[in-house]
Parts: structure tokens; sequence; C-alpha cells
């Protein structure tokens, strides 16, 4: 008995590899863009950390050696860094 064939094979993987190819580049775009995404949170917490441990001065000092404003500054960095790690809402 003879098969029913809807399309010779190699057109059949060409159809396949029309469909598969968007798939394809959509992912690697997404991959690109998070990559991209990534290197700028980390660049800008390797930015944040130097910035507090800056201000924040070594263990040696106690808080009373720094100026207020670099407290306040201090503060601020900190509260930047843990807003968005407790605001879960959003």
């Amino acid at each position: 008995m003879r098969r029913f064939l809807t399309r010779s094979a190699a057109r059949e993987s060409a159809t396949d590899l029309q469909r598969i190819d968007p798939i394809k580049r959509s992912v690697n775009e997404a991959l690109q863009s998070l990559e991209a995404e990534k290197k700028g949170f980390e660049s800008r917490n390797f930015r944040r950390n130097d910035e507090g441990a800056f201000i924040a001065g070594s263990d040696l000092e106690g808080d009373g050696d720094r100026e207020p404003a670099d407290n306040a500054l201090l503060k601020n960095y900190e509260d930047q860094i843990v807003a968005p790690t407790c605001d879960r809402s959003s």
C-alpha cells in the first residue's frame, strides 16, 4: 500500500526551518537584552558598593567620625539598596 504524502521531506524541512528561525531570533534577542540588563545592573551595583564603602570608611572608624552629610548619603544608598528587595508589590 502506498503512503499518502502531503509534501516532500526536503520541503518539510524547509518549512520547519522557516517556522523555527523567527523563534530562534526572538529568543536570541531576548537573551542579548537580558545580558545587557545584567551588565548594567552589575555596573550599578559595583558602583554603589564602591561608593558605600568609601562613605562608610573602614571598620576601624566609628559612625561618629563621619561628616553628617556622609551619614545622610550613606543612609540614602542603604535605602536604595534595601528598597528594591522589600517592595515586591510592583
